[in-house]
């Protein structure tokens, strides 16, 4: 019964989860046009504080290769695709159905509710090496087009991978828990946005004023530097195992709370 599910969220979400991969591509594509171009206008782009702030951080100064070539994992269309990604098939069930009256039919079958959670979260879990995998192929990408591909440790880029599966798995268990707790997809999608949407906002202020960076510590963007992990930045190990387990421990109460709930 689990593989008939995931075959099923294969066939109804392949489209509009396979679109998402080329956000991190068009962006390469972007940075690697206009990388020279910046980069001549470093020192003026630097001088102000807003922008420099946010495009750079306390491990790389704004428009560094290692910034710029960066930003197909940290762009901030990349850092909201790691939460819609894992929200296409989550939100859609068992929120959407449980509000169309399907999700009475679906546990009909012989399928446990925590089972359920776990295919859900297991799907998601497979496609996380081909999202981490096109963002770094946007790096590449950007890097081949600026002309800088010989001039960069390929390796380091790819370490940055890891992180941002682990941010992907957080959000992961998130969608699974408001998923689980809502009426239908409406309220499903309303709800999951205001979560991304706070901490989106609360990392980015963190970033972009002075005097406030724990802030940071409050959202799971804040333990998600990819320019920190290229250049050899240590804590990216734990801060990636952490945000892992934060996911795992999610899910495992999103399957509780399915398991608990006394209609579908």
């Amino acid at each position: 019964m689990r593989r008939a599910l995931l075959a099923f969220l294969w066939r109804r979400h392949r489209l509009s989860m396979g679109l998402c991969l080329f956000i991190p591509l068009l962006v390469g594509t972007g940075v690697g046009l206009m990388a020279p171009q910046l980069q001549q206008q470093r020192e003026a782009f630097a001088s102000l504080p807003f922008l420099a702030r946010f495009l750079g951080s306390n491990a790389a100064s704004a428009f560094s290769n290692v910034t710029l070539l960066s930003f197909p994992f940290r762009h901030p269309l990349v850092l909201l695709l790691y939460a819609v990604f894992p929200a296409i098939p989550i939100l859609a069930l068992p929120a959407g159905e449980r509000g169309r009256g399907g999700l009475d039919m679906l546990l009909a079958a012989p399928l446990d509710r925590r089972a359920l959670v776990h295919a859900l979260a297991l799907f998601v879990l497979l496609g996380i090496p081909i999202v981490i995998a096109f963002c770094f192929a946007g790096s590449m990408l950007a890097a081949l087009i600026a002309g800088e591909l010989e001039r960069i440790d390929v390796a380091r880029f790819a370490l940055a991978a890891p992180p941002a599966g682990a941010l992907i798995a957080t959000w992961t268990g998130a969608a699974l828990i408001v998923s689980v707790r809502a009426r239908n997809r409406a309220s499903a999608t309303l709800t999951y946005a205001a979560f991304v949407t706070t901490a989106f906002l609360i990392d980015s202020i963190a970033r972009i004023a002075t005097g406030v960076e724990w802030m940071a510590k409050f959202t799971p963007y804040g333990y998600y530097r990819p320019d920190h992990v290229i250049l050899g930045s240590t804590p990216w190990i734990a801060n990636a195992v952490g945000l892992a387990t934060v996911g795992v421990l999610l899910t495992l109460v999103a399957a509780e709370l399915q398991a608990r709930r006394t209609s579908a």
